[in-house]
């Protein structure tokens, strides 16, 4: 089925020079349009962006993912997308779970929010942090919007771009997926629950920019925002 909706992906990257060169070929045999936004990454990575035909978004320094992900929907805003999917530049995320989204977007007639959905029973090398971390985000989401949500921390998903874009989120950081998330249920933007699959390394393998105790923090203090009505 063809859609009526132009969709590209967005890759946020940090100092993946390992694994962002395959993950751009692997996603290139579902989707042409790319969008990778380098995150001030000084590993070397710039050089094999060089070399892929991808759209490619630089900042100077670090800023954040959810600063690159915001980059790279204001990108594709500029070029007329419709829909950004997002997935992970450490490989984490299946390029084949592409065809699940576009799929889904193919039989859309309005804007929706694609969330992607981990089992993390059945996926291999998860700690019992990173489960508990869910959970408990999953229990503020709900606090903040009377909506539960069963996965609210995915970072495979489907924006609506400009929709996304006027919901104002200020994080730059790993809040950023979360306020978007919480704004969308308030702006009464539809959400769409995709189960998808993923791979998790063992931790002594595994790359990432993800720092527990403070970015927990930012994303409670994001709810406390909204509770007390400074969203």
């Amino acid at each position: 089925m063809v859609s009526k909706f132009r969709t590209c992906l967005i890759i946020p990257t940090f100092n993946n020079v390992s694994t962002i060169g395959g993950v751009v070929e692997e996603a290139r045999k579902y989707i042409s349009s790319i969008i990778v936004v380098d995150d001030g990454s000084w590993d070397g990575s710039a050089r094999i962006l060089a070399r892929k035909p991808v759209i490619t978004v630089t900042h100077r320094r670090n800023l954040g993912k959810g600063a690159a992900i915001l980059s790279g929907l204001q990108a594709a805003r500029r070029y007329h997308f419709d829909f950004a999917i997002t997935m992970d530049g450490d490989a984490q995320h299946r390029a084949q779970e592409l065809e699940k989204f576009l799929e889904v977007i193919s039989r859309l007639s309005s804007p929706v929010l694609v969330l992607g959905v981990r089992d993390l029973e059945r996926i291999e090398h998860v700690t019992w942090r990173t489960r508990w971390g869910l959970f408990w985000a999953n229990v503020l989401l709900y606090l903040s919007t009377g909506k539960w949500v069963p996965d609210s921390q995915c970072g495979m998903r489907a924006y609506p771009v400009v929709e996304t874009l006027s919901l104002g989120a200020r994080g730059r950081r790993f809040d950023f997926e979360s306020e978007v998330l919480l704004l969308a249920i308030r702006r009464g933007i539809p959400l769409f629950h995709l189960p998808v699959e993923v791979d998790y390394p063992p931790s002594f393998r595994r790359i990432s920019h993800y720092r527990p105790f403070w970015d927990s923090v930012r994303i409670l203090l994001l709810h406390f925002r909204y509770w007390l009505g400074r969203g």
